[in-house]
């Protein structure tokens, strides 16, 4: 079974990031923790995770989101991919409409071979390959299926 316990760097980072782009969670009760193996799943390893607590955690343990990385993989990361994972993760947390708490998906999702073959091929893969262009971060993608 896992073991979690909080993590005080993660939470630093956390700090830096929400102060700089993620001001909408300065009100939020966010527990940061270090899940002492990072789970696979058919080969991929899930690095992290964020989740909302649902009314009955959020009263017994006073946090509105739990946000835990797989420690086994983050002490093999440089300090910019520990930045964006923690990033990551709080882009899924944040207020809806009403100004409840709420988790967000991904803005985009799909798989490497079929960009392969039919390119950006969908609205959130355009928007995707635009926000890169803009950013310089690739000029062709080379890509090939994870396995």
């Amino acid at each position: 079974m896992a073991e979690y316990y909080e993590s005080v760097e993660v939470a630093d980072i956390a700090r830096e990031l929400i102060n700089d782009y993620h001001q909408g969670l300065k009100e939020a009760k966010i527990v940061f923790l270090f899940r002492d193996k990072a789970p696979k799943y058919r080969e991929r390893v899930t690095l992290g995770a964020a989740r909302r607590t649902n009314p009955i955690e959020s009263t017994l343990i006073g946090y509105d989101f739990v946000i835990w990385i797989g420690e086994d993989e983050w002490n093999g990361m440089d300090k910019k991919t520990k930045r964006a994972l923690v990033d990551h993760e709080l882009s899924h947390c944040g207020l809806d409409e009403k100004g409840n708490w709420t988790t967000y998906d991904h803005d985009f999702t799909g798989f490497n071979a079929v960009l392969a073959r039919h390119g950006y091929w969908s609205g959130d893969l355009k928007l995707m390959k635009k926000s890169m262009q803009q950013l310089n971060l690739f000029e062709k993608p080379k890509l090939e299926r994870v396995k």
